[in-house]
Protein backbone atom coordinates (compact mmCIF):
# COMPACT_ATOMS: atom_id res chain seq x y z
CA UNK A 1 0.00 0.00 0.00
CA UNK A 2 2.78 2.38 0.56
CA UNK A 3 4.03 1.75 -2.72
CA UNK A 4 1.23 2.76 -4.52
CA UNK A 5 0.64 5.97 -2.87
CA UNK A 6 4.11 6.47 -3.28
CA UNK A 7 3.45 6.19 -7.14
CA UNK A 8 0.59 8.51 -6.55
CA UNK A 9 2.87 11.01 -4.88
CA UNK A 10 5.24 10.96 -7.83
CA UNK A 11 2.77 11.11 -10.52
CA UNK A 12 0.75 13.97 -8.69
CA UNK A 13 4.02 16.30 -8.10
CA UNK A 14 5.29 15.29 -12.27
CA UNK A 15 1.73 16.46 -13.29
CA UNK A 16 1.64 13.02 -15.14
CA UNK A 17 -1.88 11.67 -15.08
CA UNK A 18 -2.34 8.21 -13.15
CA UNK A 19 -2.81 4.78 -14.84
CA UNK A 20 -5.84 3.05 -13.14
CA UNK A 21 -4.65 1.35 -9.81
CA UNK A 22 -4.30 -2.54 -10.53
CA UNK A 23 -6.31 -4.72 -8.27
CA UNK A 24 -2.35 -6.50 -7.32
CA UNK A 25 -0.89 -5.87 -4.61
CA UNK A 26 1.74 -3.04 -4.43
CA UNK A 27 4.96 -4.59 -5.07
CA UNK A 28 3.37 -6.68 -7.86
CA UNK A 29 1.81 -3.90 -9.35
CA UNK A 30 5.00 -2.03 -9.24
CA UNK A 31 6.95 -4.89 -10.78
CA UNK A 32 4.12 -5.57 -13.49
CA UNK A 33 4.70 -1.53 -14.12
CA UNK A 34 8.40 -1.53 -14.71
CA UNK A 35 9.26 -5.04 -16.20
CA UNK A 36 6.85 -4.34 -19.53
CA UNK A 37 4.25 -7.28 -18.76
CA UNK A 38 1.67 -6.17 -21.01
CA UNK A 39 3.41 -3.60 -22.87
CA UNK A 40 3.39 -4.04 -27.27
CA UNK A 41 6.78 -5.74 -27.37
CA UNK A 42 9.10 -4.39 -30.33
CA UNK A 43 8.96 -6.39 -33.56
CA UNK A 44 11.75 -7.86 -33.95
CA UNK A 45 12.90 -8.10 -38.15
CA UNK A 46 12.90 -12.06 -39.52
CA UNK A 47 16.09 -13.20 -40.39
CA UNK A 48 16.36 -14.64 -44.09
CA UNK A 49 17.77 -18.31 -43.59
CA UNK A 50 20.76 -18.36 -46.20
CA UNK A 51 22.79 -21.66 -47.39
CA UNK A 52 26.21 -22.09 -47.07
CA UNK A 53 27.11 -19.74 -50.11
CA UNK A 54 25.08 -16.90 -48.88
CA UNK A 55 22.51 -17.34 -51.43
CA UNK A 56 18.46 -17.15 -49.71
CA UNK A 57 17.15 -20.51 -49.10
CA UNK A 58 13.80 -19.75 -50.36
CA UNK A 59 14.76 -18.86 -53.80
CA UNK A 60 15.76 -15.30 -55.17
CA UNK A 61 16.85 -12.33 -53.80
CA UNK A 62 13.63 -10.08 -53.81
CA UNK A 63 14.58 -7.58 -56.02
CA UNK A 64 15.75 -10.38 -58.92
CA UNK A 65 19.33 -10.96 -60.00
CA UNK A 66 21.44 -7.98 -60.42
CA UNK A 67 24.83 -7.15 -62.87
CA UNK A 68 27.75 -6.19 -60.21
CA UNK A 69 30.18 -3.47 -61.27
CA UNK A 70 32.70 -2.87 -58.39
CA UNK A 71 33.66 0.33 -57.28
CA UNK A 72 37.02 -0.29 -58.70
CA UNK A 73 35.55 -0.60 -62.04
CA UNK A 74 33.51 1.85 -62.25
CA UNK A 75 36.16 4.10 -60.97
CA UNK A 76 39.28 2.69 -63.62
CA UNK A 77 40.38 5.24 -66.41
CA UNK A 78 39.25 2.14 -68.77
CA UNK A 79 35.52 2.42 -67.24
CA UNK A 80 34.94 6.31 -67.77
CA UNK A 81 36.73 6.07 -70.71
CA UNK A 82 33.73 3.62 -72.47
CA UNK A 83 31.28 5.32 -75.06
CA UNK A 84 27.17 4.88 -73.70
CA UNK A 85 26.64 1.85 -76.26
CA UNK A 86 29.77 0.17 -74.78
CA UNK A 87 28.70 0.21 -71.57
CA UNK A 88 25.11 -0.63 -72.86
CA UNK A 89 26.82 -3.37 -74.56
CA UNK A 90 28.83 -4.55 -71.00
CA UNK A 91 25.75 -5.09 -69.18
CA UNK A 92 24.03 -6.94 -71.31
CA UNK A 93 26.21 -9.51 -72.02
CA UNK A 94 27.32 -9.79 -68.33
CA UNK A 95 23.58 -10.12 -66.84
CA UNK A 96 24.16 -13.28 -69.52
CA UNK A 97 26.92 -14.41 -66.61
CA UNK A 98 25.10 -17.38 -64.27
CA UNK A 99 28.42 -17.70 -62.02
CA UNK A 100 29.04 -20.95 -63.67
CA UNK A 101 29.55 -20.12 -67.56
CA UNK A 102 32.10 -17.69 -68.08
CA UNK A 103 33.96 -17.70 -71.55
CA UNK A 104 30.64 -19.18 -72.66
CA UNK A 105 28.86 -15.85 -73.08
CA UNK A 106 27.16 -15.03 -76.03
CA UNK A 107 25.52 -12.04 -77.69
CA UNK A 108 25.28 -11.66 -81.32
CA UNK A 109 25.19 -8.24 -83.16
CA UNK A 110 21.84 -8.55 -84.22
CA UNK A 111 20.72 -9.40 -80.30
CA UNK A 112 22.38 -6.70 -79.54
CA UNK A 113 21.28 -4.38 -81.93
CA UNK A 114 17.71 -5.13 -81.06
CA UNK A 115 17.72 -5.32 -77.38
CA UNK A 116 19.28 -2.08 -77.21
CA UNK A 117 18.22 -0.29 -80.01
CA UNK A 118 21.35 0.35 -82.07
CA UNK A 119 22.86 -0.47 -85.33
CA UNK A 120 24.82 -3.47 -86.12
CA UNK A 121 28.00 -1.55 -87.11
CA UNK A 122 27.49 0.60 -83.52
CA UNK A 123 27.76 -2.84 -81.59
CA UNK A 124 30.57 -4.02 -83.56
CA UNK A 125 32.40 -1.03 -82.63
CA UNK A 126 30.92 -1.59 -78.88
CA UNK A 127 32.54 -5.00 -78.90
CA UNK A 128 35.80 -4.20 -80.19
CA UNK A 129 35.97 -1.02 -77.38
CA UNK A 130 35.35 -3.52 -74.67
CA UNK A 131 38.06 -5.55 -75.89
CA UNK A 132 40.65 -3.04 -76.52
CA UNK A 133 40.08 -1.48 -72.90
CA UNK A 134 40.36 -5.02 -71.16
CA UNK A 135 36.14 -5.56 -69.73
CA UNK A 136 35.86 -8.38 -72.23
CA UNK A 137 37.58 -11.37 -74.51
CA UNK A 138 36.70 -13.34 -77.24
CA UNK A 139 36.87 -17.06 -76.91
CA UNK A 140 35.34 -18.02 -79.79
CA UNK A 141 34.86 -16.73 -83.18
CA UNK A 142 31.10 -17.42 -84.27
CA UNK A 143 30.03 -17.82 -88.05
CA UNK A 144 27.08 -17.41 -89.87
CA UNK A 145 27.30 -20.70 -92.13
CA UNK A 146 25.97 -22.28 -88.98
CA UNK A 147 24.38 -19.38 -86.95
CA UNK A 148 26.60 -19.80 -84.05
CA UNK A 149 27.36 -15.95 -82.31
CA UNK A 150 30.80 -15.18 -80.82
CA UNK A 151 31.70 -16.60 -77.32
CA UNK A 152 33.21 -14.11 -74.65
CA UNK A 153 34.20 -14.19 -71.32
CA UNK A 154 34.59 -11.01 -68.65
CA UNK A 155 37.89 -10.61 -67.50
CA UNK A 156 36.91 -9.66 -64.36
CA UNK A 157 35.32 -13.41 -63.15
CA UNK A 158 37.50 -15.96 -62.83
CA UNK A 159 36.94 -18.71 -65.99
CA UNK A 160 37.01 -22.52 -64.82
CA UNK A 161 40.33 -22.59 -62.70
CA UNK A 162 41.88 -19.75 -63.83
CA UNK A 163 42.27 -16.03 -61.61
CA UNK A 164 40.14 -13.21 -63.19
CA UNK A 165 42.36 -11.41 -65.47
CA UNK A 166 40.86 -8.29 -64.86
CA UNK A 167 42.80 -6.25 -67.86
CA UNK A 168 40.81 -2.93 -68.01
CA UNK A 169 43.09 -2.38 -64.66
CA UNK A 170 46.60 -1.79 -66.66
CA UNK A 171 44.27 0.05 -69.74
CA UNK A 172 45.85 4.12 -70.43
CA UNK A 173 44.51 5.89 -73.08
CA UNK A 174 46.91 6.12 -76.28
CA UNK A 175 49.45 9.05 -75.83
CA UNK A 176 48.59 11.62 -78.48
CA UNK A 177 52.34 12.30 -80.69
CA UNK A 178 52.26 15.83 -82.12
CA UNK A 179 54.36 16.05 -85.41
CA UNK A 180 57.76 17.87 -84.88
CA UNK A 181 57.95 19.02 -88.53
CA UNK A 182 57.97 22.59 -89.90
CA UNK A 183 54.67 24.32 -89.30
CA UNK A 184 52.38 25.30 -92.41
CA UNK A 185 52.45 28.44 -93.90
CA UNK A 186 49.91 29.74 -96.30
CA UNK A 187 50.91 31.55 -98.93
CA UNK A 188 48.39 34.14 -99.43
CA UNK A 189 49.68 35.49 -96.35
CA UNK A 190 53.21 35.87 -97.00
CA UNK A 191 54.25 39.54 -97.18
CA UNK A 192 57.21 38.41 -99.55
CA UNK A 193 56.31 37.14 -103.29
CA UNK A 194 58.25 34.83 -105.16
CA UNK A 195 59.09 35.75 -108.33
CA UNK A 196 58.27 33.19 -111.09
CA UNK A 197 61.60 31.39 -112.34
CA UNK A 198 61.73 30.65 -116.29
Amino acid sequence: MMVLQLRNWIVGECCIPARPVCPLSGLEALQTEFSGVGAPMARQPRRRSVNNTGRSRRGATPGGQFVPISHEMAHSTAWRSLKGTAVKVYIELRSRFNGFNNGDLSLSLEQAASLLHIGKATAQRAFRELEDKGFIEMRVRGHWWGRRATTYSVTDRPMGNNQPTNRWRTWRPPTQIHSAGPARTDQRHNDTEEEPSA
